[in-house]
């Protein structure tokens, strides 16, 4: 197959990815396509992708479900849910820092895990009751609001409820 790099073991891709990678880097930097591993690098960058989305979706679902369970029961508010939202917030900052072209996904993102967040916080704080029911409805989804939500201090001190 034209453009795969052989190996003793099969694919350097298989033997030694570090290696593999630099492969990669080389011959793109000296314009020679034909060296590239097509195949293996159009699987790599997919997966790449990929596994920065589910990062993302997973950092969502932690924080939107810490938030709904602020909301819902902000009586029953822990020092672990507040420092939850300001560890995932802080966590979702620096993947829009350093991928810069997750952040513009990352409502299609918040609104695929969506369901998976408001499942997460019921498993916690159980089914509604009447009075819970009053502060819960579905929102209009956006990153931005949940980045901007204040969970108060780490003692439960001030914030303000998530207008979601």
């Amino acid at each position: 197959m034209a453009g795969l790099i052989e190996h003793p073991t099969g694919t350097l891709y298989e033997a030694d990815e570090h290696a593999w990678i630099e492969r990669q880097i080389a011959a793109l930097r000296d314009g020679d396509v034909d060296a590239l591993d097509r195949v293996n690098l159009i699987a790599y960058l997919s997966d790449m992708t990929a596994r920065d989305r589910r990062e993302l979706g997973s950092r969502l679902i932690l924080l939107y479900a810490q938030i709904l369970k602020l909301r819902i029961q902000p009586e029953m508010a822990t020092r672990s849910w507040r420092l939850t939202i300001r560890d995932q917030q802080r966590a979702i900052r620096l993947l829009f820092r350093t991928l810069p072209g997750l952040k513009h996904r990352a409502d299609e993102i918040l609104k695929d895990v969506y369901p998976d967040a408001v499942e997460a916080a019921f498993d916690e704080i159980g089914p509604l009751t009447g009075s819970d029911s009053a502060h819960w409805s579905e929102p209009d989804l956006h990153v931005t609001g949940l980045l901007s939500f204040d969970a108060g201090d780490a003692h439960g001190r001030g914030g303000r409820a998530p207008a979601l």
